[in-house]
């Protein structure tokens, strides 16, 4: 599985801002995401399809 993301940060005046983006699962690959529990509890689920995230900070 491949992710990719990027930061730019700059000063706004006396402030910094933050913008990141991500792509996760970027070839939208199919794969079971395994569990290991204690006594026999172990589990399965599908894994999480392509996802994109963006995110802003404003450090003051």
């Amino acid at each position: 599985m491949v992710d990719v993301g990027a930061r730019y940060k700059t000063k706004l005046g006396k402030n910094t801002l933050t913008v990141s983006s991500s792509v996760e699962n970027l070839f939208n690959k199919n794969y079971w995401q395994v569990q290991r529990g204690q006594f026999d509890r172990s589990f399965a689920v599908v894994g999480m399809p392509r996802t994109y995230w963006l995110k802003a900070e404003l450090d003051f």
